[in-house]
Formats: structure tokens, sequence, C-alpha cells
């Protein structure tokens, strides 16, 4: 499992974090070596926003922004 975590520190004073966001993408196993099936979560302030998955991912050709970048894509409709 992966998880983003995007976090605001109000004007840069990093003793107040406060977390705005979360993704977690997670393998369902059902995949092969070279390609993945993931389930994708995200999270806004603490409350479910968007879910995804993504089917045949090419991992051993590309990253782990590469697989953000296809579950948002997927979550977003496309756009």
């Amino acid at each position: 499992m992966i998880e983003v975590v995007a976090t605001l520190y109000p004007r840069g004073d990093r003793t107040k974090p406060r977390e705005i966001g979360r993704a977690t993408l997670a393998n369902d196993g059902s995949g092969t070596a070279s390609r993945g099936n993931y389930q994708a979560t995200f999270g806004h302030e603490g409350r479910l926003w968007k879910t995804s998955e993504v089917k045949g991912f090419h991992r051993q050709s590309k990253n782990v922004w590469h697989l953000l970048y296809e579950c948002l894509h997927q979550a977003l409709g496309g756009l």
C-alpha cells in the first residue's frame, strides 16, 4: 500500500502542520509481475472524496508518480 499525504504548514510554520489530503493506493493482488491492478481512495480533510481503480498498470516501466497520476485521472473522470 502507498500513502501520499498533503500537509499544509500555515504561513510556512512547521510547528502547526495540518493534513488536508490523503491518497491511498493499494495493489489488489490480481495482477502479474509486470502489470498491477490498484484500488485508490482520495480523502480531503478527513473525509472520503473520490475512489478509482487502475487495471494493467505497467509497474516495471512506470514509477509511483505515474501510478498516482493514473489513479487521479480516473477518479476525476479523465479530465
